[in-house]
């Protein structure tokens, strides 16, 4: 099998042919003047010619400002509702459902961030088909402008300006490069719903079990429905009759207002500031829901189907008291690793690990315990503020200093002897791990950002989606704490790698293997892959979790379903 990476010469390599590629898909609907500014940036990077391709950066700062004023303006002219003209199924006349065409842009960028931008944004009071679908235009021209303006800046030559972890995040949402499965939504909120019934009782009835199983039946009934609707819709609109409920109603049905009121966003001010962290920042996937008179819609209709778990995650913790709001995300680590993850490493959390002879000792957040392996993990809920500059700060602070210092400090007394009262003779070696709730969509995981005070971060940090996503396809404890260190070597050494599934598809059928560090002048790529919208929405390993061979019949099919998105360039 070809590896999944390659080791490249930037100086060397023919970078027209990807630099065209990025332009017919992500701006195909650009301006015109953004269009021109990428096309004279890409002819200069490909001539090498780089103190002129970053004298082109002034001029596509002006194009941002210039797009974003333009979007501006029409969600000061567009109505809320216009928004349901963007996502299929939210409108109930047989003629809006049958006439329905994809806005342009659609195809590339998220219907569902764009009719949430203009639900929760639109000041105006034309909510006709053409005014939705020029807003969404402008929407697209801006995440377009954007992400010419990330490309340009990344590939500067000024090593100050090279970095800029805000944006990067910023656009990794926009391109949407992360793979979330349905089924790990649904599996860490049954297992929230859970821990909220046995210990947060008194809110139950607004996030427990039985709500979770609701909102997730609802999602099969929606699902179920909207593709009936849509094989209609390809196939014969004549025969679509109304609609009984639109999407959002059989989303929500039977759902208490209190338990809406955890996932809907606050009313916001059309300005440069808060406009700009809604495009930028997670605001719409932790707040999927907007409120419009006396409506609620289900906008960021993604989010919601396929990573609710983080909104539902975050709203439990803003639930819980203060001195317990990590314990959500403790527990459902635990309780999910312990369901999915290698049967030969049992879970748990508080755990104290104390020298032999006595003593204060650690606490630990997660503890997996096997034969062969031991794991020590701590867990940050990382909940963002609102201004989501601050995600450098939060991510080199809380996550790369905070925890990792304190995993590797346990790792340390491990190896010094320090054991669990119960478990003297566990193995000798441990592999440290750090689990977060916000992804920070797979902007962080390369080798620039995994640093403190110019050392490099080797204690591995997933985010729980990931988490669950990679142990589902591990057979073993030993290859689970391999793969846990694979990972942190394979991008401390410069490979880049914004999405999971990647890095566990090559583990699973390629094993450990490290390539050579890369040398000044190479760079190392890795292979990307996508999985089908289809198996993201119904590939499930629980309708045969019961088989013996479960594990290897569930990485067969996500094999089956991937396809390369590019080569290791």
């Amino acid at each position: 099998m070809e590896p999944a990476w390659r080791k490249i010469e930037p100086q060397g390599f023919d970078m027209r042919g990807q630099l065209d590629a990025v332009s017919h898909t992500h701006f195909r609907f650009a301006s015109r003047r953004v269009r021109d500014i990428w096309n004279k940036w890409a002819d200069r990077v490909s001539e090498r010619d780089f103190d002129l391709a970053d004298s082109l950066t002034p001029e596509i700062d002006s194009e941002v400002d210039i797009a974003f004023q333009e979007l501006m303006r029409a969600l000061q002219r567009t109505h809320p509702l216009a928004s349901t003209w963007i996502l299929f199924g939210e409108r109930t006349d047989p003629f809006d459902l049958q006439s329905y065409a994809t806005p342009k842009g659609g195809e590339t960028y998220s219907l569902a961030r764009g009719a949430w931008i203009i639900g929760a944004f639109g000041k105006g009071e034309h909510a006709d088909r053409m005014t939705a679908y020029a807003t969404f235009n402008k929407y697209v021209r801006w995440c377009a402008a954007f992400l010419a303006q990330w490309n340009l800046r990344s590939h500067r030559n000024d090593p100050a300006q090279h970095h800029y972890l805000g944006e990067k995040i910023a656009a990794h949402r926009i391109l949407g490069s992360e793979t979330r499965m349905r089924w790990i939504a649904e599996e860490i909120c049954d297992a929230l719903g859970t821990w909220v019934d046995a210990s947060l009782g008194e809110t139950k009835e607004v996030v427990g079990a039985h709500i979770m199983h609701n909102i997730s039946r609802n999602v099969v009934s929606t699902l179920r429905r909207l593709g009936s609707l849509a094989n209609a819709h390809r196939t014969n609109p004549a025969q679509i009759t109304r609609l009984d409920r639109t999407a959002s109603e059989q989303l929500l049905l039977e759902l208490p207002e209190e338990t809406l009121a955890t996932v809907t966003a606050p009313p916001q001010e059309l300005s440069n500031r808060s406009l700009t962290l809604a495009l930028q920042g997670e605001l719409s996937d932790l707040c999927p829901l907007v409120q419009v008179g006396d409506r609620t819609l289900v906008l960021n209709r993604s989010a919601w189907i396929v990573e609710r778990d983080r909104s539902m995650l975050n709203a439990v913790m803003g639930m819980a008291p203060s001195d317990r709001e990590g314990e959500p995300l403790e527990e459902i680590s635990r309780a999910l690793l312990e369901k999915w993850g290698p049967s030969d490493l049992a879970w748990s959390t508080g755990d104290v690990i104390a020298p032999r002879g006595g003593g204060n000792g650690d606490e630990t957040d997660l503890f997996g315990l096997g034969a062969q392996a031991v794991v020590i993990g701590e867990c940050k809920a990382n909940r963002l503020s609102k201004n989501d500059r601050s995600l450098d700060a939060n991510f080199e602070g809380r996550i790369l200093d905070k925890a990792a210092s304190q995993v590797a400090l346990r790792i340390s007394h491990w190896k010094a002897g320090w054991r669990p009262p119960e478990h003297l003779n566990a193995p000798a070696e441990a592999t440290g791990l750090i689990v977060t709730l916000s992804s920070y969509a797979g902007g962080v995981w390369s080798e620039p950002h995994l640093h403190v005070n110019d050392e490099v971060v080797d204690v591995a940090v997933l985010p729980l989606h990931s988490l669950i996503l990679a142990a589902s396809v591990i057979p073993d404890a030993a290859s689970f704490t391999e793969y846990v260190n694979w990972r942190t070597r394979i991008l401390t050494i410069g490979l880049v790698a914004p999405d999971e599934l990647e890095l566990a598809l090559t583990f699973a059928s390629q094993g450990s293997t490290v390539p050579e560090q890369a040398a000044e002048n190479e760079r190392l790529t890795f292979r990307g892959y996508e999985l089908s919208a289809n198996a993201v929405a119904e590939l499930d390993p629980r309708l045969f979790a019961g088989d013996a061979n479960w594990r290897e019949r569930y990485f067969t099919e996500i094999w089956k379903h991937s396809t390369p998105a590019s080569p290791p360039w």
